[in-house]
């Protein structure tokens, strides 16, 4: 199957990560990032982690071999064990009661490891080859704020399977997101001399412009929407011209 781990940093950059066809998602991520997620269903394996690694806390090896007991087998999450804070950051619980390996990955990782990711997500390396593939229906990775450059790394890795005349080669100006299309609005006059179509524009601003634009969007979303007796008679019959 194979995957593409899309990270986006807290400055808006991008990195790809490839996962090939037979490689293991979570071994990739431990040894990439420094995660692990992994099952246990004999309690000495558990006893044998904790005599490795200093542990202060006694409650998580009675509470994995609970678990084993009452489920046949725990799942373990954690930073690395290379990391200093590795006993304050491990975890376990039941097959039923935790996320997937792939939920795991996109969710609880950054949140451990404390870096500068602000998005990171998972993709099928089919579905994203599908994506870009002349006259497919999947656009959602073509028109993404990555797309163009997700195109670029996969051709310059020579990932895309076949001739690359059978690939569309994106245009994210086909697709702004709505921050977007914000600030051309919010900077109307630096977008008008810019010269630029709405997502190379939003590129090329300064990330605490895109920061600023964001925080209006939510502002708005969350808002309630104009109530009609708000709006004048005058500014009703304008509308509907």
């Amino acid at each position: 199957m194979g995957f593409i781990v899309v990270d986006t940093t807290i400055d808006d950059k991008h990195n790809f990560h490839i996962i090939g066809e037979h490689s293991n998602l979570v071994e990739w991520h431990m040894n990439a990032f420094g995660h692990f997620y992994k099952v246990f269903s004999n309690p000495e394996d558990i006893s044998v982690l904790v005599d490795k690694y200093d542990f202060e806390d006694s409650y998580f090896e009675d509470e994995a071999k609970r678990i084993i007991k009452e489920s046949q087998s725990v799942i373990v999450t954690s930073c690395s064990p290379n990391e200093s804070h590795f006993v304050h950051a491990i975890n376990c619980k039941s097959k039923e009661n935790t996320v997937s390996e792939i939920e795991f990955i996109i969710d609880d990782c950054m949140m451990l490891s404390g870096t500068q990711i602000y998005k990171r997500e998972v993709y099928e390396f089919n579905n994203v080859l599908d994506s870009f593939r002349l006259g497919s229906e999947s656009l959602g990775i073509r028109h993404s704020v990555f797309g163009i450059e997700l195109f670029d790394y996969l051709k310059k890795n020579n990932a895309l399977l076949g001739d690359t005349d059978k690939y569309w080669t994106p245009n994210i100006n086909e697709n702004p997101h709505r921050q977007a299309i914000l600030s051309t609005y919010l900077f109307r006059q630096h977008y008008e001399e810019s010269n630029l179509a709405v997502m190379d524009y939003w590129n090329y601003l300064h990330p605490n412009d895109r920061k600023y634009c964001r925080e209006v969007a939510d502002k708005m979303n969350s808002a309630r929407d104009e109530w009609e007796t708000e709006i004048s008679e005058t500014e009703t019959c304008q509308r509907h011209l």
